[in-house]
């Protein structure tokens, strides 16, 4: 599989745009747009977390296990 260059992202990018808006649009009452959007707020709470978490660790109070729990050093 062949690397995509930067242009053909931005196309790809401009693309994904215009089929959600296009979702929004004719779809918005659809179950099936709903789980999308579901699934869109759980995905970025998710990032949130993580990134969360990654500044924790790098505090030198805290360190994360391997279960990605955040413990206090005392």
């Amino acid at each position: 599989m062949r690397q995509l260059s930067g242009q053909e992202l931005l196309h790809g990018v401009a693309l994904m745009d215009l089929i959600v808006e296009y979702m929004k649009e004719h779809y918005r009452d659809s179950p099936a747009y709903q789980t999308y959007l579901n699934r869109l707020k759980i995905n970025q709470y998710k990032n949130r977390s993580e990134r969360y978490l990654e500044e924790r660790a790098n505090d030198e109070h805290y360190t994360i296990d391997k279960t990605r729990k955040l413990q206090g050093n005392s």
